[in-house]
């Protein structure tokens, strides 16, 4: 297949996705189940940091050229980002991290995603929308601290020194950030403190401008001093929850003190020959897309041709990912938290069931008529073999709920209501991370973000393993997304988002059998993947 048919490459730039892209240099050589799970060493042994931005790269090798390790460089450059891109992530938003750590040959995945409040009656409701109902309980600082605990061999206060230094002498406003200012200058004008950082004269900054942050400067030297007490028990978290109960929200600062991250084993399972292990905790996407591989493979999609150019292919998989849809229970962090029963259904005979749904509708004539998160990723490896792959995000509109405390903006990830699970519960997160491996070694990696992740994931994986495209064309050619939706959140199931380059003869063969897709420019979904080949060499990739 040539690279060039049917692709289009669009410079696009939307604030609802001023995100981050990170690949997942996880250089592993091997994923099996043996006392739990224990993974192989690093294939390559060399340190890499890999950040959206060139501070962060700069960042993470200056930690490692100091004598740190992948994880005191993973602190550094994640903090430095929540400098450098606040409003698309926030240090009090999410994390999620995937570990490998070399001397005990094991991979960890660490939740530290939002909670919700203990208080009954605290949880935010659309039809009387109380602005400080709308604040999670933040995890990312707790997260971080975590894995510096655990791991790290720098002191505290030597790794959050970039991103101090960054705040203090600031840089220089980009094209998006200008943007994004402009677009949510309402939001962003609540508070006297975001009229005076990013509106000063009453005009929003430009692109070119120098932001320093001197507020947030003082929060991490702070943090760098007292560790993340100074977040969930000390001064920080007294204004945080003055502010929140100013605006009617019922957190407490028990709620802050009581939060903990958790580590836990990754998803793990086969698909055609392939050894998949995935971002596990209360993360919804990637049991999504490894159901839906999983049912993929009750039949063999390859020979259809590519579903770019294939209406029996994107059939397939447009009708596996209705399927996987209807599995109500992979939203239920119920059932989630039960490994026996989740690793029951990620096998042949329970997508069986699924398969056979698919099938039935494939080919089906119908005569009916059709009816942003924000997130950054980075990745670290150290000549010790060690590899920290993470996203963190505000996971909720950008800027969040427009509220500041000490210069970092408040998350509004509650107003997602299918993330609740009851007082002071974790909450679920969408996005995460995949990790491929055939024959002990380690063939791709892939990170996943940004609403309708899943559908997105599930696509390339496929473009991955089944077509064996490098990582570049994979991460390319064009794909379709999740349901239309308008200006009002009004969604239609009916109808399915696809790229404008995909040919009307596909669009027109699948409205025939009662599949309808409005075309778009790009479909949401953002990923960025590494593929090993064969020949020693090594191709990477970014999609959007």
């Amino acid at each position: 297949m040539e690279r060039g048919i049917g692709m289009k490459k669009t410079a696009f730039i939307k604030e609802d996705s001023i995100l981050i892209l990170c690949l997942f240099l996880l250089l592993l050589t091997g994923c099996s189940k043996k006392n739990g799970s224990i993974y192989g060493p690093p294939l390559v042994v060399s340190p890499q940091v890999v950040s959206r931005y060139e501070e962060g790269v700069e960042a993470g090798f200056r930690i490692l050229n100091s004598g740190g390790n992948a994880f005191d460089a993973f602190v550094g450059v994640t903090a430095l980002e929540n400098v450098i891109s606040p409003g698309a992530v926030s240090l009090s938003g999410v994390l999620g991290t995937l570990v490998y750590h070399a001397e005990s040959n094991t991979v960890t995945f660490l939740d530290a995603g939002y909670n919700s409040v203990l208080a009954l009656g605290g949880e935010y409701d659309p039809n009387d929308p109380v602005l400080g109902k709308a604040v999670a309980v933040p995890g990312i600082v707790a997260g971080l601290r975590e894995v510096h605990r655990r791991y790290g061999r720098l002191s505290w206060a030597e790794v959050l020194q970039p991103a101090i230094e960054l705040a203090r002498r600031g840089f220089t406003v980009s094209e998006g950030y200008a943007l994004s200012l402009e677009i949510y200058a309402q939001i962003l004008q609540r508070t006297e403190y975001g009229r005076q950082t990013f509106f000063p004269g009453d005009l929003p900054l430009q692109p070119g401008d120098t932001l320093r942050l001197p507020e947030l400067e003082n929060f991490l030297t702070n943090l760098a001093e007292q560790g993340s007490s100074y977040m969930y028990t000390g001064q920080w978290a007294e204004q945080c929850v003055d502010t929140i109960q100013a605006e009617g929200g019922l957190m407490t600062m028990e709620d802050l003190a009581s939060y903990r991250p958790t580590w836990g084993e990754p998803w793990a399972m086969t698909y055609r020959g392939y050894d998949i292990c995935a971002s596990s905790g209360r993360v919804l996407h990637c049991l999504w897309a490894l159901l839906a591989l999983k049912t993929l493979e009750h039949t063999n999609i390859q020979p259809m041709g590519h579903f770019s150019e294939s209406a029996d292919a994107l059939e397939v998989m447009v009708r596996t990912a209705r399927a996987v849809d209807e599995e109500s229970w992979i939203w239920n962090a119920v059932f989630q938290e039960d490994r026996d029963l989740v690793n029951s259904r990620l096998t042949w005979n329970y997508t069986n069931t699924i398969w056979d749904k698919v099938e039935a509708a494939l080919g089906n004539v119908s005569s009916s008529v059709p009816t942003d998160h924000h997130t950054l990723c980075s990745i670290v490896v150290d000549r010790e073999g060690n590899v920290v792959a993470a996203k963190h995000s505000i996971n909720s509109e950008f800027w969040g709920s427009g509220l500041f405390v000490q210069g970092i903006p408040l998350n509004a990830s509650a107003m997602l209501a299918y993330t609740w699970n009851g007082p002071g519960k974790r909450r679920l997160q969408g996005v995460g991370n995949f990790l491929i491996f055939k024959e002990g070694k380690m063939r791709s990696a892939l990170g996943m973000y940004d609403r309708d992740g899943q559908y997105a994931a599930f696509q390339f994986l496929v473009n991955l393993i089944d077509f064996d495209f490098p990582a570049d064309m994979a991460a390319e050619l064009p794909r379709f997304g999740g349901y239309v939706y308008d200006e009002n959140g009004i969604v239609d199931y009916s109808t399915h988002w696809l790229n404008e380059s995909i040919s009307q003869v596909i669009v027109d063969a699948l409205r025939e059998r009662g599949l309808f897709f409005e075309q778009v420019d790009f479909v949401h979904g953002v990923g960025c993947m590494l593929k090993f080949h064969l020949d020693g060499t090594t191709s990477t990739g970014w999609g959007r």
